[in-house]
Order: structure tokens, then C-alpha cells, then sequence
């Protein structure tokens, strides 16, 4: 009974929310240039089409793109585990779709999930009747897990994460959070941490397992040296330059990075900065603010030669390729109140990285780098300085700290293992 009211309050409270959220989404569609692809969908006024026949369905969901691919040697091993099974993954943003597309084309259908209004889900559910639904990291919704649960599946967290801010949330809202829990077969977590995390909000121990981060399994296509040397060819990268990229930068960001590292650009001949802002449809108005700061800017689609100092990266997916002939990875998102973004990209090729005090998101993976003295988290005033440090470092110490970057990333790995081991305990 007390679940069934719940269940009513969420509904009634969540269509209030998403009518009063409905003019911000619209101006940043027509003026942002937002959800470009996806927001009909989103919204429930278009439904995706689904024709799935009588196999049985695993359904992955991911959020958004850092989701999506953690996910992937995972969804590998699944498939391969199951070949008999048909798979539909679901995200939120544009570009987690357009990874999904690009990397499982083994998917069968790629669907944007809606909002989590009762109607749109009673009806995705309804075409789709998964078997076995996978939550990357989370993104829990009360209708999505009511709804898979009344056809029958099997409901399992892999790579199960809680903020400092979710739990405090939960923590406000328990019944409601336990009225969630409730629906989940099983929650694979990425520490200890988290685990107990958990267990404060009621989830029984027997629901939860620490089978580590699926990001360390999702590290195993590195460029090989022709492929980076044909890269520093394109970037304009000769033997005597150096790189620094700052990668997945949000307002404000570019700017204060830029500024904080403007000595070093006018006093060394031989560095290049390339910047990648995390969402693509800030590409343009980053290119006027860098413009409008006084550098020398070239665009990575540009037909002109990258001659330029200062490369803006405006085409979506280049941003771990580019890791792979950097010196020096500024990771963004850490430097204004957002939470950083993956570190272990750069660490795969050995680069060290550097981040801001905002890393609550990544705390795990900031705290590890910190601890093998491959990642460096500092406040913007001594972000010069530390770049400087290990930009002119001896060749003997910018070796270790790419061996000890490396180890850290294969003493880590194994996610996958523990998470299909999970699987075929479920089914």
C-alpha cells in the first residue's frame, strides 16, 4: 500500500517537474541547439520502432557517453556469452547514441529513453519485454524498473556508482530509494565504498557485490606507433613539439585554462594546446571566446593545415586518439563545479594528468592516479607550474611515470569477469 502511494506522489510530483522544465528544454533546443536528434523522443511524441520476434532480450542502458563506453567490453562479453540473445540498449544524450551505433553495430535497436512518465514507459516496456535489464552505473528510474519487473525481467547494476549529492538525496527520500532498491535482482559496485554506501540506505548485502571498475576492462585499443605517428602528422606535431590537450572542458573552462597557461604559450615556440570541449554544440561559441582571448586558433575540421598554436577539437569522438600523442592531459570538468570526467583515458598511453578540486565524480579514479604519482590535482594557480614540471621533466622520469601509469591501469583490470559471472548467476 505504502509503495502504491509512493508510486503516486513520484508520478504526480515527476509530470509537475517535467512541466516546468518543458521551456527551459525548448529554449535550449531552439537556441542552444540541444537534443538536436533525439528530443521528440525524449518527450514520448515520437515512439522508436521495435520489431524483436520471439528471442529472448537483454536490454543495456547507459546514460550518456563515459557510460557507454565503459560498457563496452562488457556488452562484448555478454554477447559473445549469449549469442543467442537480441540486444537493445537505450541512452539519454546524442552522443552516447552515436557511440552505441558506432562501436555495437551487433546492437539491434539503438532507442533513446523517454522521460519517466508511466505511459511512455508502460508502452517501451511493453514492445521490448527484456529478459535481463542492464544499468550502467545507474540512472535509475521508478517506472522503468516497475515496468520491467512486471513483465518478469531480471534487473542488474553493473558498475554501480552513488554520488556524495545522490546519497544525501536518498538518504532524504529513503522510502523512496528503498522502494527503487527493492526492484534490483543485483548491484555490482565499483569499491567497497560504495557497497557500504548502499547498505546505510537499506539495500540487504545479498543484493550487493564489489566487482570493480568496468573503465580499467574498457582500456584495450591503443593506437600503435604508425598509427600515432600519422596522427602527430595531421595535428602538425614535429619530433621538437609538444602537446598539451585539454580534454571534455565546460564553460568557462577553456577560458581559465587558456589564461592560466598563456606564459608558457608566448615563451615556448615548440607547444601546441588542443582544446576538446565535452558538448559538441558549444563547438562554435568556443571557437569566437578563444578568438575574441587573442590566440592563434585553428579548427580540427578546418582544410587548412594545423599550424596553428591552439587546435579546437570540433567533431565529436577524436578525443582519446588525440590522448595518445599528448604530453600533458588537463581533464575538464574538475576546474568549475561539474565533477571531472575519465581520467584513464590519457593514463592508458602513459600521460600524466592533471585535474581541479572539482573531482567528486571521479574520486575513485583521481584518488588511485594520485596515489601512483600519475594524476596531480591542483587549484587553477598551480596548474602552470605543475605543467611546466613535467613538460621539461628528464626523458629517465617522464618513463617511470609512464610505466607506473601503465601498471596502474593493468592492476586494475578484471570488472568484466566478476559482472558476466553475475549474469549467468541471474539467468
Amino acid at each position: 500500500m505504502l509503495k502504491t502511494l509512493l508510486r503516486w506522489v513520484y508520478n504526480g510530483l515527476f509530470v509537475l517537474g517535467a512541466a516546468l522544465y518543458l521551456p527551459k528544454f525548448l529554449f535550449e533546443r531552439v537556441f542552444k541547439g540541444k537534443y538536436k536528434k533525439n528530443w521528440l523522443y525524449r518527450l514520448g511524441l515520437k515512439a522508436p520502432f521495435i520489431c524483436l520476434g520471439d528471442k529472448p532480450v537483454v536490454w543495456v542502458h547507459a546514460v550518456s557517453l563515459g557510460e557507454v563506453k565503459a560498457s563496452y567490453p562488457f556488452v562484448i562479453a555478454l554477447r559473445q556469452a549469449y549469442p543467442e540473445m537480441v540486444f537493445v540498449f537505450s541512452s539519454v544524450t546524442e552522443t552516447g547514441i552515436e557511440e552505441i551505433k558506432a562501436t555495437m553495430p551487433f546492437i539491434s535497436h539503438v532507442i533513446v529513453l523517454p522521460l519517466d512518465l508511466p505511459w511512455l514507459m508502460r508502452a517501451l516496456v511493453s514492445k521490448v519485454r527484456p529478459r535481463l535489464v542492464v544499468f550502467i552505473e545507474g540512472d535509475l528510474w521508478w517506472n522503468f524498473l516497475h515496468f520491467v519487473k512486471k513483465v518478469g525481467a531480471k534487473t542488474l547494476v553493473v558498475n554501480g556508482k552513488i554520488s556524495h549529492r545522490s546519497f544525501k538525496r536518498y538518504k532524504v527520500f529513503l522510502k523512496y530509494a528503498q522502494a527503487i532498491f527493492a526492484k534490483l535482482d543485483l548491484c555490482l559496485l565499483q569499491n567497497s565504498d560504495y557497497k557500504e554506501c548502499f547498505e546505510r540506505l537499506g539495500m540487504p548485502p545479498s543484493k550487493l557485490k564489489v566487482s570493480g571498475n568496468l573503465k580499467f576492462d574498457s582500456l584495450t585499443t591503443c593506437l600503435q606507433e604508425e598509427e600515432k605517428n600519422a596522427l602527430r602528422k595531421v595535428i602538425g606535431l614535429a619530433s621538437s613539439w609538444k602537446m598539451i590537450v585539454l580534454g571534455s572542458t565546460h564553460p568557462k573552462e577553456e577560458r581559465l585554462l587558456l589564461e592560466a597557461l598563456r606564459p608558457l604559450l608566448e615563451r615556448e615556440p615548440y607547444l601546441k594546446i588542443l582544446v576538446v570541449p565535452r558538448h559538441p554544440e558549444r563547438f562554435t561559441l568556443v571557437e569566437k571566446e578563444i578568438k575574441e582571448m587573442g590566440f592563434p586558433l585553428t579548427t580540427w575540421s578546418s582544410t587548412t593545415a594545423h599550424q596553428e598554436k591552439i587546435i579546437l577539437m570540433d567533431v565529436v569522438g577524436k578525443l582519446s586518439q588525440c590522448y595518445a600523442v599528448a604530453d600533458i592531459a588537463i581533464v575538464g570538468g574538475s576546474f568549475v563545479n561539474i565533477g571531472g570526467h575519465n581520467l584513464l583515458e590519457p593514463l592508458m598511453y602513459g600521460v600524466p594528468v592533471l585535474f581541479g578540486p572539482y573531482i567528486h565524480k571521479q574520486k575513485e579514479l583521481a584518488d588511485l592516479a594520485r596515489q601512483a604519482g600519475v594524476g596531480f590535482c591542483l587549484p587553477l594557480q598551480d596548474v602552470l607550474q605543475q605543467v611546466e614540471s613535467l613538460l621539461y621533466a628528464e626523458p629517465f622520469s617522464k618513463e617511470a611515470l609512464s610505466k607506473r601509469a601503465q601498471l596502474l591501469i593493468s592492476k586494475h583490470k578484471g570488472a568484466v569477469a566478476q559482472s558476466l559471472e553475475a549474469v549467468h548467476v541471474l539467468l
